[in-house]
């Protein structure tokens, strides 16, 4: 994310509306949407898929996770040339309501088949505490996940998760 965040020739190509597909499915390959604002108004966002809801006001400076209405996203916020953009980055599914086109499920750019609990609240019991290269608190993640004696797949699927947020080319 923040590779993309500090293209500034990807990000004027945005701004100034004279991008090509190929800038987009850039994007895309990262699973990553971008929303640009002008003052108050949105004037380009990157994709359709469901959308994302959110305040701009409540989107960090800092890469983190946030939990929005329709799922955990890492979120970046960045001020660039008098436009205000919003990077989001779906890591996992969270609707009301599932039905056979909605499930909760974490985004195929993780390729993980397994399902485990992540929190951005504050730590309950039997959640861990991850945090970011910089010391800042991520999220926290059900010590099922870290127990090798209960699932051990869990635990190699886990680390894979954490180490494809952090050196996978997103953050």
């Amino acid at each position: 994310m923040n590779d993309i965040a500090g293209n500034k020739d990807l990000l004027n190509k945005f701004i100034d509306k004279k991008y090509e597909k190929s800038n987009i499915n850039y994007l895309h390959d990262y699973s990553l949407n971008l929303f640009i604002y002008e003052k108050e108004n949105l004037v380009f966002w990157s994709s359709n898929l469901p959308s994302v809801s959110f305040k701009k006001e409540e989107i960090d400076t800092i890469t983190k996770i946030t939990e929005l209405k329709n799922g955990l996203y890492l979120t970046k916020k960045k001020e660039f040339n008098g436009f205000t953009l919003i990077f989001t980055h779906l890591v996992k599914s969270n609707y009301q309501v599932e039905n056979k086109f909605l499930n909760n499920i974490f985004n195929d750019f993780y390729d993980l088949n397994i399902d485990f609990e992540i929190s951005t609240n504050e730590k309950k019991d039997s959640f861990r505490e991850i945090k970011s290269i910089d010391g800042h608190t991520l999220y926290y993640i059900h010590d099922d996940i870290i127990n090798l004696t209960k699932a051990p797949w869990q635990f190699i699927g886990g680390i894979f998760f954490l180490l494809g947020i952090f050196i996978g080319g997103i953050i």
